[in-house]
């Protein structure tokens, strides 16, 4: 009776705290729509997903509602910029109290979505990840990336000053946003490349990129972040419709390099950008190392890990260097598919089993031989011996004519009954 009543009211519980859950995304995601004159940034609802993602009690499907929502108030924020057009002297204070200042205080902005990130890919949230199917994990992993990117590009168009802005998380290693003076001829001597270090990245982009994409009054905008363990839920090629997920391996952090302003998600560049990462563990084989970088859509945010447009120029047990010739986000990825021999080494591979395997029936029917035909050898040690030559005898031959066998449906449903 006890155990009926805790179990009822359990359930009542936890129905409770999920309507309650979806009741703050949608408050999350509506603030907006409903409050523009009290809300004239979306400080207060990115609060709100800073504040929600830090629950412990988080499954599969509120992680996605939180990413959507960080995205969808993000967008907006860019969207009402655009509109407005501000032309910010902006100073990095970071303010206790934002809602007393006129200026929207776009630092914090950046900072409550740094930390709402952070809060998801925790590993406290481990479990809810994994309640959802391979095909979400990935999409709202690109949402995450996608949110970080957006934030950051909003926060160093306002800047009109030559600054550099560096923030970390737990989840979040490094985001480092550049804003440099290009028309500063000491610089331009100086500077042939803007280079961005955190311990397990190195990285270098051409100057003269940076240069070109500069606004009208010289200011360049550059921004890096790494993350610490996304990589694990951006699954390349999961679909909606397979439960289990088995692909390549991820061997290094996933970071993203941006250059402000751009037009999509992946911006060509007139110079490759090098960078060198250090693995997480070392690959197998190093012929197996890819650079590759994630390939969304901005759409519905589908994505696959890609390796075009990039090339590894070194790589041993501990990093691999690379070359891309585009920006957005990368990674070094360990193939897990065995790869094709070629036809000159199959030939070679059936040349020496198939004398392998004569030398060896050859001796075996030799030994055969001597044990039945000596008298002298006949006992019960030498009869068991006759017999495992004969077993062994018997299974080589049946290797070698059934070698290539492997297209005959007759011969595939006796080696499945009869394996050897």
């Amino acid at each position: 009776m006890n155990q009926n009543i805790r179990r009822e009211t359990w359930t009542k519980t936890s129905v409770y705290h999920q309507t309650l859950f979806k009741m703050l995304v949608i408050l999350l995601v509506g603030t907006l729509a409903l409050s523009s004159e009290l809300f004239t940034s979306v400080i207060g609802s990115i609060k709100q997903a800073e504040y929600i993602s830090k629950r412990n009690d988080l499954n599969g499907s509120n992680i996605l509602e939180i990413s959507s929502a960080i995205v969808e108030l993000v967008e907006r924020k860019r969207k009402n910029n655009n509109q407005d057009k501000p032309s910010l002297n902006y100073t990095l204070t970071l303010q206790t109290h934002p809602a007393s200042t006129v200026q929207p205080n776009f630092e914090l902005e950046l900072e409550l979505v740094l930390n709402a990130t952070s809060n998801l890919l925790s590993n406290v949230h481990n479990g809810a990840w994994m309640g959802l199917p391979p095909f979400d994990q990935s999409m709202t992993a690109t949402r995450l990336l996608v949110g970080m990117e957006m934030i950051s590009e909003i926060l160093a168009e306002v800047t009109n000053r030559q600054q550099s802005i560096m923030k970390t998380a737990p989840e979040i290693e490094g985001l480092n946003i550049n804003i440099i003076n290009v028309t500063e001829t000491e610089l331009q001597v100086q500077q042939s490349s803007i280079t961005f270090n955190v311990p397990d990245l190195h990285l270098e982009i051409s100057f003269e990129d940076v240069k070109r994409r500069a606004s009208k009054n010289g200011l360049g905008r550059t921004a890096f972040i790494q993350y610490k363990n996304i990589e694990k839920w951006l699954k390349s090629n999961a679909t909606s419709e397979n439960e289990s997920y088995v692909g390549p391996s991820i061997i290094t952090k996933v970071f993203s390099a941006s250059i402000f302003p751009r037009k999509e998600h992946r911006t060509k560049l007139n110079s490759s950008i090098r960078f060198t990462l250090l693995h997480k563990f070392s690959p197998l084989n190093s012929s197996d190392v890819s650079c590759v970088f994630w390939n969304f859509s901005a759409d519905d945010f589908v994505g696959h890990w890609s390796d075009e447009g990039c090339k590894v120029i070194s790589t041993n047990d501990h990093n691999t260097t690379c070359e891309c010739d585009h920006l957005t986000h990368f990674a070094v990825l360990m193939s897990s598919v065995d790869k094709k021999i070629s036809p000159e080494d199959e030939f070679a591979l059936q040349i020496i089993t198939y004398i392998g395997c004569t030398i060896s029936i050859v001796c075996l029917a030799l030994a055969l031989f001597t044990f039945c035909f000596f008298r002298n050898l006949q006992c019960d040690r030498n009869t068991i011996h006759k017999n495992l030559v004969f077993s062994l005898l018997v299974a080589q031959l049946i290797f070698v004519f059934g070698i290539n066998q492997y297209d005959d449906k007759v011969w595939a449903k006796f080696s499945k009954q009869c394996p050897i």
